[in-house]
């Protein structure tokens, strides 16, 4: 299996994993960031397909903004009272996302120092920086669900503060 070939089953698997994550959700907002993920590891697996066929990767290399846009979700969720349902076996669900999402960045990051394209490193830290916002996203989601009454007080993002 070539490089190319592996890190395209990766991004496949964790968009699958995350659209299972999403039907289990409870809540429509975590649901909606969940598929959003998984709609981002889609677009990964198609610059990694252009990257094997030698092609341009075009806008797929793009950043999405999904913090921001995971912000605006649950912002609007707060406006509309949507209660969070927690459950104990969501957030190790979360966490083992969040464990794939580091290993995606490690991966993509030592591929990068490896590449001896310099379009294929770019592209690759370019992945790498995704990942870590997807690291990011769920960090916040984990810590949304595990406190939702707090978290949900302050709706921003890097809760640094313990409880």
């Amino acid at each position: 299996m070539s490089i190319f070939d592996y890190a395209i089953q990766m991004e496949n698997e964790g968009a699958a994993f995350y659209r299972e994550l999403a039907e289990k959700s409870p809540n429509s907002s975590v649901q909606q960031v969940l598929r959003m993920l998984a709609a981002e590891e889609d677009k990964h697996a198609a610059v990694i397909r252009a990257m094997a066929a030698q092609q341009p990767a075009g806008a797929e290399t793009e950043a999405a903004d999904v913090l921001a846009n995971a912000k605006n979700i649950f912002r609007r969720a707060k406006e509309f009272g949507e209660k969070f349902v927690t459950e104990t076996d969501q957030i190790h669900l979360y966490r083992q996302a969040l464990e794939i999402e580091q290993k995606s960045r490690a991966f993509y990051l030592d591929r990068a120092d490896q590449a001896e394209r310099p379009e294929h490193k770019q592209i690759f830290e370019r992945l790498a920086e995704e990942e870590g916002r997807h690291e990011e996203l769920l960090e916040n989601l984990i810590e949304l669900v595990s406190r939702p009454k707090q978290w949900l007080e302050n709706a921003e993002f890097f809760h640094p503060e313990e409880y």
